[in-house]
């Protein structure tokens, strides 16, 4: 299974605004609190600490809520993804993290009770991994997919019917705790920004 560490990614401003409400059409945001967002997306990408595993599998059979894949044990049970890889051969499950540095900078903020500057890292965070999902995207074309094929937008447990206690199996099947990657109790995983995800290919 291979894993990327290293990787280059890209934190969205807009994003990180947007995860703060701040609609720079409409909203007037005071220089302050402009200067605090930049310093905090600086602080973003010295902390992040990008890594992901990765690995394909081709499919075997799908049935109309369910995808079986050839050497493999695990069955997706999701109509949802069923649809979305209707015309794919093949997929990629992939999970990825920032590390534990950010998430424990926000932490310390809120120690601290610096509020505003947890909450704009903690944007920042989510932006972080957002991005660092888009690189392994683009690492799996490259390095699994080649030139003739594209993968569909990634999802993820937890959205449509693909039930969050999937991401257990999808975690234990890409042994994930080698970039890092766990699972509390209750379906969290630590480090908290991580993403775990399936991508179907299309071919041609």
């Amino acid at each position: 299974m291979p894993i990327l560490e290293n990787i280059k990614f890209t934190i969205s401003r807009e994003d990180v605004y947007r995860l703060l409400k701040f609609a720079r059409a409409k909203t007037q945001s005071t220089p302050k609190v402009e200067a605090l967002i930049e310093a905090e997306i600086k602080e973003g990408y010295a902390l992040a600490e990008p890594r992901a595993i990765y690995e394909t599998y081709s499919i075997s059979k799908r049935e109309k809520d369910s995808i079986l894949l050839e050497g493999c044990s695990l069955v997706i049970k999701s109509r949802d993804v069923a649809e979305r890889l209707a015309k794919s051969p093949k997929l990629s499950f992939f999970a990825c993290t920032i590390g534990r540095a950010l998430p424990d900078k926000v932490n310390e903020y809120m120690r601290l009770k610096e509020t505003t500057r947890a909450a704009i890292l903690d944007a920042v965070g989510s932006e972080a991994v957002e991005g660092v999902a888009n690189s392994v995207n683009e690492a799996i074309v490259k390095g699994a997919c080649g030139e003739e094929c594209k993968l569909l937008p990634r999802f993820s447990p937890g959205y449509g019917d693909w039930e969050l206690v999937a991401e257990e199996e999808v975690l234990k099947l890409l042994k994930a705790e080698r970039v890092g990657i766990t699972l509390s109790p209750s379906y969290i995983m630590v480090p908290e920004k991580s993403i775990t995800a399936v991508v179907g290919w299309v071919v041609g």
